[in-house]
């Protein structure tokens, strides 16, 4: 077999480096993925945990009636919770202190 010149050898590592890039990015997309995917996954679990609860726990409800109209920002997700806060108990985003709307 006949010795491989410096520019042939250097054109296959490169090749090579290549193909050891992309394999390293496709394994760290599934790893993102993955975690992603455990994330969602508790997050489920603990919403249904919270909802299944907030029947039986007064003072469960009372604090996410504190906490959740502020955490929610997007009128469509306070759209959401409506069974909660009816819609004239959640303060607009947007109101002044003395209720005008800026």
């Amino acid at each position: 077999m006949p010795r491989l010149t410096d520019e042939d050898r250097l054109k296959q590592l490169q090749q090579r480096r290549d193909q050891l890039n992309a394999q390293l990015a496709a394994l760290e997309a599934r790893n993102r993925q993955a975690d992603k995917k455990r994330d969602d996954r508790r997050k489920i679990l603990l919403g249904a945990l919270v909802l299944a609860d907030l029947q039986q726990r007064p003072e469960l409800r009372a604090y996410l009636r504190e906490r959740l109209p502020n955490f929610l920002t997007r009128p469509e997700d306070r759209k959401l919770f409506t069974d909660l806060f009816p819609p004239e108990d959640v303060p607009a985003t947007n109101a002044s202190p003395g209720g005008d709307v800026a």
